[in-house]
Parts: structure tokens; sequence; C-alpha cells
């Protein structure tokens, strides 16, 4: 999949801006889309959690993409952030879903 000079492809802009259906046919015509990272190292999953994307996350949890449980808990963004530093750092309400949602993932 082709990247922008931010290491971005359409999959992670979709993932930014919410658009579901737009992920759900990348992820048809490209199976291991989601492996790929931004020049900041940030995953789906990091950009889903960042930009307090629920629905999404909740798809992306659904989809098998491809990865493992360490690779997922241990991967960080350039910053060394995992997805579990991102999701229990917001001040949202919200983040104790997203924390309850990413540990239902990483335990499957």
């Amino acid at each position: 999949m082709k990247k922008d000079r931010d290491g971005k492809t359409a999959l992670h802009s979709a993932v930014v801006t919410g658009k579901i259906s737009v992920i759900d046919l990348l992820f048809d015509h490209c199976p291991n889309a989601a492996k790929e990272v931004t020049i900041n190292r940030e995953s789906v999953l990091h950009l889903a959690v960042k930009h307090h994307q629920h629905e999404v996350l909740e798809f992306l949890i659904d989809q098998k993409l491809g990865l493992s449980v360490q690779d997922l808990l241990n991967r960080g963004d350039r910053e060394g952030n995992t997805i579990m530093h991102l999701a229990t750092a917001k001040k949202t309400t919200s983040s104790s879903s997203y924390f309850k949602k990413l540990l239902v993932f990483l335990v499957r």
C-alpha cells in the first residue's frame, strides 16, 4: 500500500477519520494492511485510540489483524507508547471502555 510523506496509508487515514466502510474495503483488497506503521511507528490501533475512534477500534478488534498478542502489547510508537499506554492515558470517560475492549482483544 502506498504511503504519504508521514508514512500513512489510505488505511491509516480511514482509521483517523472513522471511515469503517473504507477500512473494510481496504482489508478486502489488502488483508495485510494492518501491519503497516507510520513514520512515528503508529499502528492502526495506535491511531484509533489516539484519535478517539471508538467504533473503528471496535471494528479493528473484531477483525483478524494477523498480529500476535505479544506484538500488540509490546509494539510502541516512536515515543515508546503502546496501545495500552495510550488507552489508559486518555482523560475521557471512554478511556475505561477502550481499556476493556483492548483487554478483551488481547486475551482472545
